[in-house]
């Protein structure tokens, strides 16, 4: 591959900055709370989305708070998000986190220490969550959840550019628990175990590793309106996303309804007026059939503030959430963490 010369150029550069960490010539911060880091060693395509919202809601009577970078905003800074932000201040990310957890406290900010220290000093949360900060090295966290796509065990882990792994794969033993995410739901006994000595290989300890699958709720409309089995049956739809790798979803929704086209954005795709607008000509081209458009709810709060209270009528939403198997062994990994540091 022609790439792969760069690809080892940049694993020669990620090398040297952990080593840099690891050894102290560059400084890093740990905190007295309960700090829990959800991240990833790919570009993306994990689920830390459903994975961050199901720990928030596990985590509920701790009070956690949650921060995010904020991926994808104008905005530079501390910032809380509320449920009448607007996306390009925050994020798609944490403006779901706030819409979907109602009063957990969620930030954004680019450089996590200083986010960290402004949550404590304006709340008093019982843990704070951190969303995709699993290269963040300036924190320290207490608790690490590693977030690994089945798919991408199936393939060469190729480092940038050549493929899409942004950290070492020796990074996974810094991890305090894996999770094998997006796994088929009839995935065999034989296979979890190889998956699981292919993480721990290597390993001085082996990893804890959990393995989970996604679970899509009730198509609604962007009113709230939920659309009944047979109604969604009968329906046409037009799939739009911008996230990444939507093959799950599509496959899902196809059993589902009637999927006639499928418009594919980039993952956080900074959707525009312009994109509606070429979207509604795409649903005349299918007349006398009248389409509805379905998405996903990250790429919801970045589409609704473009529609028209009309247009909306025309959007349905699909929602999207985790189910881990062993989820009791996986609850008392993370409630442990918790209260014992608390």
């Amino acid at each position: 591959m022609l790439l792969l010369p760069f690809s080892w150029l940049y694993g020669f550069v990620l090398l040297l900055r952990h080593w840099l960490y690891d050894s102290g010539i560059f400084k890093s911060v740990k905190f007295s709370i309960p700090v829990i880091v959800i991240g990833n060693l790919s570009t993306g395509g994990t689920g830390k989305t459903p994975q961050t919202i199901y720990l928030a809601q596990l985590l509920k009577s701790y009070k956690p708070a949650l921060l995010s970078r904020g991926y994808g905003r104008n905005s530079k800074g501390f910032r809380w998000v509320e449920n009448d932000s607007l996306v390009t201040e925050t994020g798609d990310e944490p403006l779901l986190f706030k819409q979907t957890l109602g009063e957990t406290p969620i930030a954004v900010c680019e450089n996590r220490v200083a986010g960290i220290q402004k949550i404590l000093a304006e709340r008093k949360p019982g843990v704070i969550l951190l969303d995709d900060a699993y290269q963040h090295r300036q924190l320290v966290p207490g608790f690490s959840v590693l977030l690994i796509d089945f798919a991408s065990l199936q393939e060469p882990l190729y480092l940038l550019p050549a493929g899409n792994q942004r950290d070492l794969w020796s990074r996974r033993k810094k991890a305090n628990v894996v999770v094998i995410t997006k796994c088929p739901i009839t995935i065999s006994n034989n296979e979890k175990n190889r998956l699981i000595d292919y993480i721990n290989q290597g390993c001085k300890n082996s990893l804890p590793v959990f393995f989970s699958h996604l679970k899509y709720g009730e198509v609604h409309r962007f009113s709230g309106e939920i659309l009944a089995a047979d109604e969604l049956k009968n329906q046409s739809v037009i799939l739009v996303t911008g996230i990444a790798r939507p093959v799950l979803l599509k496959a899902d929704l196809g059993l589902k309804t009637q999927i006639i086209d499928h418009q594919s954005f980039a993952d956080h795709h900074a959707f525009t007026r312009e994109d509606v607008e070429s979207m509604k000509k795409n649903m005349a081209m299918f007349a006398p059939v009248r389409p509805l458009f379905i998405t996903t709810s990250k790429d919801r709060v970045r589409l609704e503030p473009l529609l028209s209270q009309l247009e909306r009528h025309d959007w349905l939403e699909i929602p999207v959430e985790i189910e881990i198997d062993e989820s009791q062994q996986f609850h008392t990994l993370i409630e442990n963490y918790v209260r014992s540091n608390s």
